[in-house]
């Protein structure tokens, strides 16, 4: 637990202080997109990591998973262990960014910690997800931090598997968030970054893409999932002794 507050808390508060003053906004949205820009994106992937993959390379490290199954049913262990994974990724990945979704829209205003300049003939800069906000500012919140959990339930899941098809634990955690910020700096270099994992999860650096731009990560990394999972399937006594 105490884990979680580090997360959910000191990155927005560094950030926070960062942008309250010395930026000019025109809207609340501009705000949050600016909270959510510098730590939080950056260490997505560790923080996804390290809230339930030091559990399972625990039991690798001490072949825990070699003994369980002559006590249990190996499949139902492993499910019920990328369960609990994906549903611990969804609920902290989705509290990390609409927490701050719910101080912007519906706490500072009160406060008025945050000066919005009137917008005048200033043309407002739109990014991906914005579009939501014609459905109402509430439906935008969740539906955007829905999509950022599903992703941290993809690289939290992607981590456990590697777990357990790589002996070595530096390099099965470091995998997953070595791609992210290579496949980032890559993607830059071939001027497509908007395809780029940080870009579809965290669109604030860009102009505003179309919606379907943002499952092309999403699915590579589905992708190896399901080539992951298969050969845990197809090879048990490589990866269980």
């Amino acid at each position: 637990m105490f884990i979680w507050l580090i997360i959910l808390l000191v990155p927005s508060l560094i950030q926070y202080n960062m942008v309250k003053e010395g930026y000019v906004y025109f809207r609340p949205v501009e705000f949050y997109q600016e909270l959510l820009s510098g730590f939080i994106p950056l260490l997505f992937p560790l923080f996804m990591i390290v809230i339930y993959a030091d559990n399972i390379v625990s039991e690798r490290k001490h072949d825990f998973i070699l003994y369980t199954r002559t006590r249990i049913w190996l499949p139902s262990y492993i499910w019920s262990k990328i369960i609990v994974n994906a549903l611990m990724s969804f609920v902290l990945s989705f509290l990390l960014v609409f927490l701050p979704f719910l101080f912007v829209f519906y706490i500072e205003p009160h406060l008025s910690f945050v000066t919005y300049s009137p917008v005048g003939t200033n043309t407002l800069s739109a990014t991906t997800f914005d579009q939501l906000l014609s459905y109402g500012t509430f439906i935008y919140g969740v539906t955007y931090a829905s999509w950022v959990a599903v992703n941290g339930v993809v690289y939290a899941t992607l981590t456990m598997l590697l777990v357990l098809a790589i002996r070595n634990p530096l390099l099965s955690l470091a995998l997953p968030f070595l791609w992210y910020h290579i496949s980032n700096f890559v993607f830059a270099i071939l001027k497509i970054e908007i395809y780029s994992p940080l870009f579809t999860i965290f669109p604030f650096g860009i102009e505003q893409q179309e919606l379907w731009t943002i499952l092309i990560p999403y699915s590579i990394l589905c992708l190896f999932i399901g080539i992951t999972a298969l050969y845990l399937y197809k090879k048990p006594y490589e990866w269980m002794n």
